[in-house]
């Protein structure tokens, strides 16, 4: 395998909370290239400009959001060190997302 260019370090401690699972989320444990290095690449920022009726706009990514974040968990997830596993990195999510997440 590729060795990596840059000697591993630690994520920065505000990417990655700790804390206890509760009955409204689930977790799902990281693949091993999920919880090493890619730890360590830079988020995706998108901006896009619309023209038109802004409200209507809203609604319809709205809508369509709440679509992809129910059937794909990392949208509304975080990244917590589990307490009750001794601090295995898992994604934390809501079990149903709402317009809050």
């Amino acid at each position: 395998p590729p060795q990596p260019r840059f000697a591993p370090c630690r994520p920065p401690a505000s990417r990655v909370d700790s804390a206890m699972a509760s009955p409204d989320t689930n977790d799902i444990e990281l693949l091993r290239d999920e919880a090493g290095g890619l730890l360590y690449e830079t988020g995706i920022a998108t901006i896009t400009f619309f023209r038109g009726d802004i409200v209507a706009a809203s609604q319809a990514l709205r809508a369509q959001f709440d679509k992809v974040a129910r059937l794909n968990p990392w949208l509304a997830g975080r990244l917590v060190r589990d307490k009750a596993s001794k601090g295995k990195l898992v994604l934390r999510h809501p079990v149903a997302p709402t317009e809050a997440h």
